[in-house]
């Protein structure tokens, strides 16, 4: 019951998240707007995630989850009816930034609360929860694009996601939270767990920022290249957020068969090769195509199985998953604010360099924590012999 509430949470979280990317556009026009004016929408968003995913966590620790969590889904309930109704856009920014407040909550608890319901089984029921919020994400831009052919503005599409958020909310404040699991005390580990935990935080900040890179703005993207119109720039995004889904879904089995950085390692490959593509073949629509269905794919189980990753070095608390979340939140925050700011000036190639330059960084620093599991081994069979 408990775990099947958080994948209908997460449906609702990935359906508000995936809604910005097509309707940046429409929301620059209902604001008088230019692009990199727009982009500061993911700026505030993303300041209002990490703060509310720094101190969610540490909440998460101390008192009941649920009601906690239903809180935060009542707070997108509201701001996602009330997005299309704001002309001005500071306003629109001030309502976004309480939407990452509430987002943040939400997804800090969701991943905490299901760790601490499955334990050390978590892997593949993590990377199922990410499958639902890839779900969510798959459906937005649908609904955004029927909005549009129906009605010609985006209103309706915000206004749907807001009544399907509604019942989950009220849901979730009716089930039992789990108990609260506090880390062990291993007080001389704790220098030790603070670097890691920073390293792991900073590969949070790359990957996430690549992805939320790629799906705000690759709609946009394709229409300034004269690429596809703004209906279907809007599929594009969710045939990101398919092959994203579908990925996630086949990371289910995957995860509790391979090693965490084996699958990391080749989930950057792909997003590397797509970015590749589309850099090098920027208008083709065949590639634009095919690089979005790799990206989505090959991104699809980058969140979870860097959680389960950091779970062999470390006890999973709500802290810590808050302080994951922070370094992935600054990222989608500072990484598509600076391309908007770019856009305009440089085109739409500044999209794919920056992805390449920030795989790039991801391949180093997973190289680093490989480095120090491969040492933490060692060490280990060295006290074992001894």
């Amino acid at each position: 019951m408990r775990t099947t509430a958080y994948y209908i949470g997460f449906v609702a979280l990935g359906m508000s998240f995936a809604s910005l990317g097509p309707t940046l556009i429409g929301l620059a026009r209902n604001t008088n707007s230019s692009l990199d004016g727009i982009s500061w929408l993911f700026f505030t968003h993303a300041a209002g995630y990490s703060i509310s995913s720094l101190l969610g966590g540490r909440l998460y620790d101390r008192f009941d989850g649920h009601p906690l969590m239903a809180g935060s889904l009542g707070v997108i309930v509201v701001t996602m009816a009330t997005i299309p109704l704001f002309s001005r856009l500071s306003f629109l920014a001030a309502v976004f930034f309480v939407r990452g407040l509430a987002s943040g909550a939400t997804d800090v608890g969701g991943n905490t609360l299901l760790v601490w319901v499955h334990g050390d089984r978590s892997g593949p029921w993590l990377n199922l929860l990410h499958f639902f919020f890839g779900t969510g994400g798959l459906l937005a831009p649908v609904v955004v694009a029927q909005s549009l052919l129906l009605s010609g503005d985006i209103a309706t599409a915000y206004r749907a996601i807001a009544v399907f958020v509604l019942p989950v909310c009220i849901w979730t404040a009716c089930i039992k939270s789990p108990g609260i699991s506090a880390a062990p005390g291993e007080p001389e580990l704790r220098s030790s767990r603070v670097k890691v935990t920073a390293i792991f935080t900073l590969f949070f900040f790359l990957h996430v920022g690549v992805q939320a890179s790629f799906s705000g703005w690759i709609s946009t993207y394709a229409i300034e290249r004269g690429l596809l119109n703004e209906a279907r720039a809007a599929y594009l995004a969710s045939i990101f957020w398919a092959a994203l889904t579908a990925g996630r879904l086949a990371g289910v089995p995957v995860s509790s068969h391979a090693a965490p950085s084996r699958i990391l390692t080749v989930n950057l490959c792909g997003c590397l090769v797509a970015a590749a593509l589309l850099f090098l073949l920027p208008d083709s629509r065949a590639v634009l195509w095919l690089g979005t269905v790799l990206m989505g794919f090959s991104m699809a189980s980058m969140f979870p199985v860097s959680i389960i990753f950091a779970g062999g070095f470390m006890h999973i608390t709500g802290s810590v998953m808050g302080l994951f979340l922070v370094g992935a939140n600054v990222g989608s925050m500072v990484v598509p604010w600076v391309i908007g700011q770019l856009f305009e000036r440089w085109g739409g190639g500044v999209l794919n360099g920056f992805i390449i330059v920030l795989v790039i960084a991801s391949f180093g620093v997973l190289a680093l924590l490989h480095a120090k599991q491969k040492r933490a081994t060692d060490d280990k069979a060295r006290g074992k012999g001894r």
